[in-house]
């Protein structure tokens, strides 16, 4: 579950209340998507990316350089 959409939705609301035509139809739909994920859901999206989290800080624990291309 993607939970950024009620991130967006909660720090612009006001605007898209206020402003709703100065945004593009694909921006609305998702912010107004970020309308319907409950609160549960966004406590479950954040005990899974707490669980990734902890997991790749045990996983790179004892990395001192990350060398990507």
């Amino acid at each position: 579950m993607m939970s950024w959409p009620a991130e967006v939705f909660s720090f612009q609301r006001a605007d898209l209340q206020s402003r709703w035509e100065d945004y593009g139809a694909p921006t609305r739909m998702v912010m107004a998507t970020g309308a319907l994920i409950s609160a549960g859901d966004l406590v479950r999206a954040d005990r899974v990316r707490q669980a990734g989290r902890l997991a790749i800080l045990e996983l790179l624990g004892e990395v001192d350089a990350l060398i990507t291309p």
